[in-house]
């Protein structure tokens, strides 16, 4: 059987060749890295009473120094809510009190965007 994780041995951006880490590959060069788990993920679109919409700056690659809305990975037996909680926390350090699932989005990727600034 052909794993996905082993057909990436080259980076996809800069073609220097990947160093295995625990769980993931990364490039040396360009600090890109490449998990290959089917897990889960989050994203929290989190307003305040003027409608302003919270974003935060990404600090790792893939697309460092972008916008991007709170989020990540959903922890083995952690529920979609906990994640949220736990997410936000981490990359905030804010708490959410009035939580609202609005609905999710299968076998899609949402990009993440670059704002210009004026």
């Amino acid at each position: 059987m052909i794993r996905q994780r082993d057909t990436y041995i080259y980076c996809t951006s800069c073609k220097t060749k990947l160093l295995q880490e625990d769980g993931y590959k990364q490039c040396p060069k360009c600090d890109k890295q490449y998990f290959f788990n089917a897990r889960p993920t989050i994203s929290l679109l989190l307003t305040n009473s003027k409608n302003e919409v919270l974003l935060t700056k990404r600090a790792r690659e893939p697309f460092k120094d972008w916008w991007d809305l709170p989020g990540g990975f959903v922890e083995e037996g952690e529920t979609l809510e906990q994640a949220v909680e736990r997410e936000l926390k981490e990359e905030t350090n804010l708490t959410v009190t009035d939580l609202k699932y609005l609905g999710s989005i299968p076998k899609t990727t949402i990009s993440t965007v670059k704002l210009s600034q004026s």
